[in-house]
């Protein structure tokens, strides 16, 4: 009772203390030494609780047996060394609990060997150091597990209760599960801004620093980190660089660039959940990286990663980029999950910010994959988000072994550019179903890629801008409104496929070269058209709509009808 402490003297030799009645006022504290033994109420094969309001310590070597359903009740212990206060404090050994209760404003803290066991018929079954097993996990009101600076969380639950204003954290957290309960306001998280001590980052990725640069680069992961560029917009530093997957992603984020004075700023950790029946998330899953200074670069956003039978909920996933002198990219996000997504809540992956006036010293846009279950197939799903930043910060499909690409839905909003690895020369392949945007963001296409965008719509409205480079082939809607808002609506350099109708809305722009076809597909057979000899059934341009060409670049058209409010061209045939 109040605040009295009691531990056996530590003379390294081994001890076992058995209490059959414990009583507390959440205020007391007992601490177990390394191979000493506390045995607190505990009946093998007997079920019962234990609700003492008592605060734990156990060091490494040391082990306390619990009955098997324990309500952690203490107030916590504040102690020199802590900055907060401990309800449990587990260095070692737990043997014996299935349900685990941390009441109101309670914390556990895990060190990096602690480890749980269970006695069966005598008989320990003890798990690895470092890993936990647990049949049930409620976390109450404002309670907390907390895991040492750069240390794993490695749980196995039945189920896991997080509930209002209760957090999980850890520098990174490898959960399986049947049930994942996080109700609004809970918390889980493996932020880098939130654990300000991890030093783990990803060896790949990271900004280059002062020594290299002369402003440090935002570090990378699901596109290029912040970099510095001259005032006609090439690279003179580059940001850390691209890694890690787009569909099954598993890596850290990466480190921001190191100034004379500070760090950069730390990339986010993994969370990767596997959940057998139920995910419901109304509160936050996080993994952003951390910022750096206005003289040292930002870290990039994590992993999220969950392979589940459903997700429901109207929660947030992050793993946002941190800011600096340049920002770090945003991280991964990917789901698994073998029924329809019910999930409403929202995500943020973007980059973080930089403290240049230009847009590319921002982090570039991190990514979002869904492959749920729909119509008794995978449904695949890609989201991207560029935080209204530069068109020039592209995000770029590069999977190893992968050179076609299909997705049932592509989101594209604020400023994203999205575009097919083309540095190595292979050539790759592009299929969307249905693609879905806000008008100001970018799909393009370089030499010897082929894409297919909504081939099979009767109508395709495109909220995009689309550029297609010479040599590259799209195959489009028969019926094509453009309704980009971006500089160029639709830069038209090499050829497209199937489009029998053309809708230019109003103000738009279309800039066209002489290398531009237009092609169809008759019987199955792609027949390919002239370069720069375009065929319509019908063409329409809406007011102050414009198609440009370069001089001396005739605008040849075989179109079957035709409005028009402006064409600028050096010449015009109408044919």
């Amino acid at each position: 009772m109040n605040q009295a402490s009691l531990h056996v003297r530590d003379i390294n030799q081994p001890i076992r203390i058995d209490i059959r009645k414990l009583v507390g006022d959440r205020s007391g504290l007992l601490h177990i030494h390394k191979k000493q033994k506390l045995v607190a109420e505990y009946e093998e094969a007997v079920r019962q609780a234990f609700t003492s309001g008592v605060n734990f310590i156990i060091d490494e070597g040391g082990e306390i047996l619990f009955p098997t359903i324990t309500y952690i009740y203490g107030k916590g212990i504040q102690l020199p060394s802590f900055s907060e206060k401990r309800s449990l404090m587990i260095e070692g050994q737990l043997t014996g609990v299935n349900d685990l209760i941390l009441g109101f404003e309670t914390l556990m803290y895990m060190g990096g060997n602690a480890y749980t066991a269970r006695i069966s018929q005598g008989k320990y079954n003890i798990d690895d150091p470092g890993s936990v097993e647990f049949g049930t996990v409620d976390l109450r009101g404002l309670s907390e597990i907390l895991y040492r600076t750069d240390v794993t969380m490695k749980a196995k639950v039945g189920r896991m209760d997080v509930r209002y204003k209760a957090k999980i954290s850890a520098e990174s957290v490898y959960m399986r599960a049947g049930v994942l309960n996080i109700e609004a306001g809970a918390t889980m998280m493996s932020s880098a801004k939130d654990r300000p001590t991890d030093t783990i980052d990803s060896s790949t990725g990271s900004g280059l620093p002062y020594s290299i640069s002369s402003t440090p680069t935002g570090a990378g992961h699901a596109s290029p980190g912040g970099g510095i560029y001259n005032g006609s917009g090439h690279v003179v530093f580059s940001g850390g660089n691209y890694y890690d997957s787009l569909y099954r992603p598993t890596e850290r984020g990466s480190a921001g660039g190191q100034s004379p004075s500070h760090s950069g700023g730390r990339g986010g950790g993994v969370i990767d959940l596997k959940i057998a029946t139920s995910l419901l998330v109304d509160g936050e899953v996080t993994t952003d990286g951390s910022d750096g200074d206005s003289t040292s670069g930002g870290g990039s956003g994590g992993t999220i990663y969950i392979q589940s039978q459903n997700l429901e909920g109207h929660g947030l996933y992050t793993s946002v980029g941190g800011s600096g002198a340049c920002g770090g990219s945003g991280g991964r996000i990917a789901f698994w999950l073998d029924t329809q997504i019910y999930f409403f809540g929202s995500y943020q992956t973007t980059g973080g910010a930089g403290s240049s006036q230009t847009d590319l010293t921002t982090g570039g846009p991190g990514s979002v994959y869904i492959n749920d279950t729909r119509y008794g197939r995978p449904y695949h799903q890609l989201i991207l988000d560029n935080n209204a930043r530069s068109w020039n910060h592209y995000y770029t499909l590069d999977e190893a072994d992968i050179t076609e690409y299909y997705f049932d839905e592509v989101h594209l909003t604020r400023n994203v550019s999205l575009q097919l690895k083309s540095s190595d020369g292979i050539n790759r392949q592009l299929t969307i179903t249905k693609i879905f945007g806000d008008r100001t963001s970018r799909l393009y296409f370089r030499s010897k890629q082929v894409a297919h965008v909504e081939e099979l719509q009767s109508v395709m409205k495109s909220p995009i801008n689309l550029w297609v480079d010479e040599g590259a082939r799209v195959f489009l809607s028969p019926v094509v409104y453009m309704l980009g808002i971006g500089e160029i609506a639709f830069m038209w350099n090499g050829e497209i496929v199937g489009v029998r109708h053309m809708r230019i809305v109003p103000g738009r722009k279309i800039s066209i070269n002489s290398r531009a076809q237009t092609s169809w597909v008759r019987d199955g057979v792609l027949q390919q058209g002239v370069p720069g000899w375009f065929q319509f059934a019908s063409l329409e341009e809406g007011a102050g709509a414009e198609m440009i060409l370069p001089p001396p670049m005739a605008l040849r058209l075989t179109v079957g009808f035709l409005v028009r409010k402006k064409i600028v061209a050096s010449k015009i045939f109408f044919l």
